[in-house]
């Protein structure tokens, strides 16, 4: 190839690559935007109140984005060269943070589906193998990125080229992704079929909470399960300088999504008529599963019978118990 087609393509590469940062800033932006929506509600919401494991959950969910942001900009947006040590440095991050960002969701969501399948335990089991699965090849992907090099373009000075590019194991992408998708739609299965068995008739905020559940789930299916997806098509036909980028960008709207999740079931939680808590899906007074197969909300009414659970009259609000759910 002769030296004008060589920098020709190097060039168009460049090009291809800016277009990836100014993608990529585009979705830390959505990340910020989101967060200025929605920390009122975290505020007023998750911060209120006794504070478990579930809300650290949330936390975690919520806030690992902003390393990866930072990371990402100092990947992108740096003024060294590509032949950078921090580059070297920090080549295990684009694997590390998506398996950890996911596996985070992932607990979340399972957690949500655990509740409203009343504990389910096959249910339960199949997303926490799931999960534990994702977990064990994260670390395996981590380790191997850590000992693998880092694909390096040619020491050109051109701006478009300030920037890491990291080797791809589009094997290893395409099993994670595509574990990810079959995750995502047997939850979302299991939510709807749940929440149609599973309405309770006559007993106000219980029909509100559950189509909370399932606009919920049906946003987060549509969103998630459509850049995993795109992940794959990207690992499977891309060229190897920009396969990557949809599953970065994936890496933050996993976040916004299962800290949107957590919020609206928080939000929730505080309208008159429908309290969630931590507790299990029990009968008020005696704690027992319920026996007939649909879902117990314990409830306190001022003078009323709620199954064989009799409330006194201290409070106006009905409680609705749905376990490990923030």
């Amino acid at each position: 190839m002769m030296e004008g087609e060589i920098v020709a393509e190097l060039t168009k590469a460049g090009e291809v690559l800016f277009m990836s940062k100014l993608l990529l800033a585009s979705v830390q932006c959505l990340w910020v935007y989101d967060y200025l929506l929605t920390i009122g509600d975290e505020v007023r919401y998750a911060w209120h109140g006794k504070k478990s494991w579930v809300f650290a959950l949330f936390i975690a969910n919520r806030y690992i984005s902003v390393a990866y942001i930072v990371w990402l900009q100092l990947t992108m947006f740096h003024n060294s060269q590509l032949v950078s040590p921090f580059c070297q440095w920090t080549k295990w991050v684009p694997v590390f943070q998506p398996t950890t960002t996911t596996a985070l969701a992932q607990i979340a969501v399972t957690l949500r589906v655990y509740a409203i399948t009343r504990k389910n335990k096959l249910i339960g089991g199949i997303l926490a193998l799931q999960i534990a699965g994702g977990i064990g090849f994260g670390i395996f992907s981590v380790v191997r990125a850590g000992l693998g090099p880092v694909q390096a373009l040619p020491d050109i000075n051109l701006d478009e080229f300030r920037i890491c590019v990291f080797k791809l194991w589009s094997l290893g992408e395409l099993i994670y992704y595509n574990s990810a998708i079959v995750f995502d739609i047997v939850v979302f299965v299991t939510i709807i079929i749940t929440a149609r068995r599973q309405r309770i008739n006559g007993h106000p905020g219980i029909p509100s909470i559950l189509d909370t559940v399932v606009r919920d789930a049906t946003g987060y299916f549509m969103l998630i399960v459509s850049f995993h997806f795109l992940s794959v098509v990207f690992v499977l036909v891309a060229p190897e300088d920009i396969q990557l980028i949809p599953g970065m960008a994936n890496t933050v709207l996993v976040p916004v999504m299962a800290s949107r999740l957590m919020l609206s079931l928080k939000k929730a939680s505080a309208e008159p008529k429908a309290v969630w808590s931590l507790k299990t899906m029990t009968n008020a007074t005696s704690g027992e599963l319920a026996e007939d197969g649909t879902i117990r909300f314990a409830a306190r009414v001022p003078g009323r019978f709620h199954g064989s659970a009799f409330a006194p009259a201290a409070s106006d609000r009905e409680y609705i118990e749905l376990d490990a759910t923030p």
